[in-house]
């Protein structure tokens, strides 16, 4: 779950928020309070993040 959490935080930095919003949820299926909450928090982050680019368009 870790290495989701991880590879889920890379591929958000690097603007693939579809695939990090993938690897964060396979991450809290198995570790839902992953981080202390801060995989919750992130994944949260990453869904508005992709909405709002999505308004955009």
């Amino acid at each position: 779950p870790f290495t989701n959490y991880l590879y889920g935080t890379l591929l958000h930095l690097k603007g693939n928020n579809t695939g990090a919003i993938h690897h964060l949820k396979q991450a809290l299926r198995v570790v839902p309070d992953i981080m202390d909450g801060r995989g919750l928090k992130l994944l949260r982050n990453v869904i508005c993040q992709r909405r709002a680019n999505h308004q955009k368009k």
